[in-house]
């Protein structure tokens, strides 16, 4: 994911060099639907505690990225952003062991089920807010 790097037009451009021609490239990306203010950028940064989410772009965003890196083809799928998806999504991200392993650690420990309580509030309360993208590319 783009967001975990800091030069993305360096690695957009390894994935073009490295790809044969006729190949496909591609990036699932968190993607905002709308510009975000920095206060917004304060509260999520405060409630999710991850870094990588002062690198998510909007849509237009990351496609200048693309371009900006040469890639004037780019194909864009925006999707909604859905992290509520049930245990059976779960299993298809995760594997079934590694479900159950996150599971059983959510129902022993209150600290971490009090955090995923509201995270999830946080992403439900800010649908119109998060997306993500499917970003491709033919060589």
């Amino acid at each position: 994911m783009l967001v975990l790097v800091n030069d993305k037009i360096k690695a957009i451009n390894e994935a073009a060099r490295v790809i044969k021609k006729g190949g496909f490239a591609g990036w699932l990306e968190l993607s905002w639907k709308k510009e975000i203010t920095k206060d917004f950028i304060e509260k999520i940064s405060t409630v999710i505690c991850a870094y990588c989410m002062t690198n998510v772009s909007t849509f237009d965003g990351w496609r200048k990225t693309f371009i900006d890196a040469g890639i004037d083809n780019v194909n864009v799928i925006p999707l909604d952003f859905n992290p509520q998806g049930g245990f059976r999504d779960m299993i298809q991200d995760e594997g079934f062991f590694r479900t159950l392993s996150i599971m059983f650690n959510i129902m022993k420990n209150k600290e971490i089920r009090e955090r995923v309580k509201i995270m999830n509030n946080f992403f439900k309360e800010n649908s119109d807010v998060f997306g993500c993208g499917i970003y491709y590319f033919k060589k």
